[in-house]
């Protein structure tokens, strides 16, 4: 157990490191446990004095951290801690998230949002963080590209923030770089406030849905 109060920078920085290098699958989406999303990348804070993480590690390398949501399942520090001392440390199913099996489909077939796409890279590291999908449309121009399954507020932020620093990188005008926001939902206010910065938006739900042909007919009929 390590106090927040008592983390360097760089002890942060390496918790921050040691959370990433979790599987995405098994990772899932790192929340609070009222679905916010904990900021994991460098220009944002990762306030540990008031959230709790567990970080779970197998032979020094890191293999779990809570709390997380995967699917629809959330699960708390306490609830992960329980479940381990019940059925062992490696119980968690290694499932895909839903922006990861959408990553994989789109990244398998770019056609699927819009015909004569290049796939440049998936989770591309510029400063701000990790560009999800890079691709290059018919003219030759960057797309940048966010999954989210409910795109809230904070990925137009995140959007912005990478796409600018993909143009700083390239040596090219931010206004020259088209961002993509692809989700399965999405306020009308934040939908609202993405077109009015340039951001395209692609509802596409069917792109989240789980692999197992049972799970997507059950999921249809939600």
């Amino acid at each position: 157990m390590v106090p927040g109060k008592s983390l360097t920078e760089d002890s942060e920085r390496q918790l921050k490191m040691s959370m990433r290098s979790v599987p995405p699958q098994k990772r899932g989406d790192l929340v609070t446990s009222r679905g916010n999303m904990l900021p994991l990348s460098a220009s944002k804070n990762l306030n540990v004095e008031n959230t709790a993480i567990l970080l779970v590690e197998k032979n020094g390398a890191p293999i779990d951290v809570y709390p997380k949501r995967t699917e629809d399942h959330y699960m708390d520090v306490r609830g992960g801690l329980l479940q381990m001392l019940e059925k062992g440390i490696e119980v968690n199913e290694v499932r895909r998230s839903p922006e990861e099996l959408a990553r994989r489909r789109l990244v398998t077939n770019p056609a699927l949002i819009e015909t004569g796409l290049n796939v440049v890279g998936e989770e591309v590291s510029v400063q701000p963080g990790k560009i999800d999908i890079l691709l290059k449309d018919m003219t030759n121009q960057f797309l940048v590209v966010e999954l989210e399954r409910a795109a809230l507020d904070a990925a137009i932020g995140q959007l912005l923030r990478l796409s600018v620093s993909l143009a700083k990188r390239e040596g090219i005008a931010p206004a020259s770089v088209r961002k993509m926001v692809i989700c399965a939902r999405i306020n009308e206010h934040v939908e609202m406030a993405a077109h009015s910065v340039n951001i395209e938006i692609r509802k596409t739900p069917a792109l989240f849905l789980p692999e197992d042909p049972a799970r997507n007919r059950e999921k249809v009929r939600i």
